[in-house]
């Protein structure tokens, strides 16, 4: 029998850690809090089954836990630029961003939407382009190079962007485009020196701690042994 939602709002309820939302909390964690992990939710998710319409209605509940079972249970076929414009106004958490972003880079679905969510001025919107990015370096298995190198301009582009949770995404496509390749780490270097050395304070911070991770010589012994 498939799920209502009425049943899946009281099995998430009755997941509820006070202690884990609170650590939720402490962590940034935005807007109503179940203190669910990510073990249960998956657990719940498979037992439910994918469910577009169930998905919806999750997501629209408005709780951090419930946005993140409803991704879970997205069907494949249904993500896409309308999935992305439902979750949208919804987006209030660094969490369910990014847990957005690695649903649909392991899907192969949404880059084509990563033009448009750059340029939003929505503080999650914009986070979504990034994680969404530097998801797609890692798990995009089969995205060409030459992709990545055009993100590097996006990257510049929005480096000034003092947003916390805006900085800490951008500065993460930037390491993780830096370790897809050896092609591609001496671009993300050199766009991190830049970065570090420019006039403003985000900017210098991406490129400081960026720099940290593509210069460490294991990182970089890595990326060797990969292209061989």
């Amino acid at each position: 029998m498939p799920f209502i939602l009425k049943q899946a709002m009281s099995r998430l309820g009755a997941l509820a850690n006070e202690e884990n939302a609170a650590g939720k909390k402490r962590f940034g964690i935005a807007g109503e809090v179940f203190g669910v992990g990510m073990a249960p939710l998956r657990s719940l998710a498979k037992e439910i089954g994918k469910d577009e319409a169930l998905a919806k209605l999750l997501w629209k509940q408005g709780q951090n836990e419930s946005k993140i079972l409803a991704l879970l249970i997205w069907p494949k076929e249904a993500l896409g630029a309308s999935a992305i414009r439902f979750w949208e106004p919804g987006l209030d958490s660094w969490d369910v961003v990014d847990q957005a972003a690695s649903l649909l880079a392991k899907q192969g679905r949404g880059m084509e939407q990563m033009e448009r969510l750059r340029q939003q001025e929505e503080e999650y919107s914009k986070r979504l382009a990034f994680s969404l990015m530097a998801m797609l370096a890692l798990h995009g298995k089969k995205i060409p190079d030459r992709e990545f190198v055009v993100y590097l301009d996006w990257i510049k582009e929005a480096a000034g962007d003092e947003r916390n949770f805006v900085k800490k995404s951008v500065n993460w496509a930037l390491r993780q485009i830096g370790k897809r390749s050896m092609k591609l780490h001496p671009l993300a270097v050199q766009l991190a020196r830049e970065l570090a050395q420019g006039a403003e304070k985000s900017a210098q911070w991406i490129g400081k701690n960026a720099l940290k991770e593509l210069l460490d010589p294991e990182q970089i012994q890595r990326l060797q042994k990969k292209r061989l």
